[in-house]
């Protein structure tokens, strides 16, 4: 949750920043539906940095929602569970966990996967099209590999719960 929070806020942050700076909107006020040529790229990467942006700094939002659900104590979830299969059911792995682990381990696997990360992921678009937007290929090949980088590191050295 405190992860989600920090990302959340950093996100709609440098969205904050990016609606307020005159220079991401020239093209615009000067009179022009849609710039022409390489403006029409770099406008393109503003849109684009923007709606990634919006959507990780809802899905950070959403996240700390559903971990904080999740949270509850036990007497607040035990009897819904037994009542309904849960939507998430229709997975595989969520099926698997929910048999293995239980349905708290379950959710908060499937939360991790299909909302969290989908958010990091929107937000490391964003900035990706934040800095195509300014042109400048060189810091944007070094964010490229940065980002390629970590992905890789991360799958390299993850923990193996023997769950996964």
């Amino acid at each position: 949750m405190q992860t989600s929070a920090l990302l959340a806020g950093f996100t709609s942050t440098v969205f904050g920043v990016v609606l307020t700076q005159s220079d991401y909107w020239t093209p615009w006020v000067t009179g022009w539906s849609w710039p022409p040529g390489a403006e029409g790229w770099k406008a393109v990467a503003v849109v684009a940095g923007l709606v990634c942006l919006a959507l990780a700094t809802l899905l950070f939002v959403v996240s700390i929602y559903m971990y904080d659900r999740l949270a509850m104590p036990r007497r607040y979830w035990d009897a819904v569970a037994e009542e309904k299969s849960p939507r998430q059911d229709m997975w595989r792995s969520f099926r698997r966990d929910r048999v293995q682990h239980g349905l708290v381990y379950a959710y908060m696997v499937w939360v991790w996967r299909f909302v969290f990360s989908v958010a990091v992921a929107m937000a490391m678009l964003g900035f990706f099209a934040l800095v195509l937007h300014r042109g400048v290929w060189i810091v944007a090949g070094l964010f490229l590999a940065a980002v390629v980088a970590s992905i890789f590191y991360y799958l390299r050295f993850r923990p193996e719960l023997g769950v996964d």
